[in-house]
């Protein structure tokens, strides 16, 4: 991840796997459940994918992770948890 004065921006490579449909990204809450910040739709071959988190806690780091969800509807395991 990358931190700037506009947000954490988290970059990731797309699934290998054909019938992804979209991206759910997450960040760790404070009660210590995942909380979902977005869903980024499959963008054809494209093979790197940015979401940029503009509303984390200023002075404060989240933890976040990515999920894939395929076109029936299955949750691939979460990517490994990053700090930033």
């Amino acid at each position: 991840p990358q931190a700037s004065r506009e947000g954490v921006a988290l970059h990731w490579v797309r699934s290998g796997s054909e019938d992804v449909k979209r991206y759910e990204v997450y960040h760790l809450a404070d009660n210590d459940e995942w909380k979902k910040l977005s869903e980024l739709p499959r963008k054809g071959m494209d093979t790197a994918y940015t979401y940029l988190d503009r509303e984390g806690p200023e002075g404060r780091s989240r933890v976040y992770t990515v999920v894939a969800v395929d076109s029936a509807g299955l949750v691939s395991d979460p990517a490994v948890p990053i700090q930033a």
